[in-house]
């Protein structure tokens, strides 16, 4: 796993699955911008990981009204983990 920096936020590469973007130490609300800038940029079938300070309840209904799939987990000190994908649309397959 490699970790670096990026725009104040912590990110950790995993081969076997999505970025991890820690966005835990940001201030208000730029841990619901900068999701939602990650979420955007995703191309069909890709995911990426977000952890935020809280459970991000403003940001888990942009996403589904973005059509996104999100899937949260609560950590043991009250941060989150929030995995978002961007299904592929009907009729279209991954290359």
């Amino acid at each position: 796993m490699h970790a670096s920096r990026s725009s104040g936020a912590a990110i950790a590469e995993d081969r076997i699955g999505p970025a991890e973007h820690d966005l835990r130490g940001l201030p208000c609300p730029l841990p619901l911008e900068r999701a939602v800038e990650l979420a955007d940029a995703l191309a069909p079938d890709q995911a990426v990981c977000v952890l935020t300070p809280q459970r991000p309840l403003p940001l888990l209904d942009l996403l589904v009204a973005r059509g996104l799939r999100v899937t949260t987990s609560l950590l043991d000190d009250g941060s989150a983990r929030v995995l978002i994908h961007r299904p592929v649309p009907h009729g279209q397959t991954c290359a």
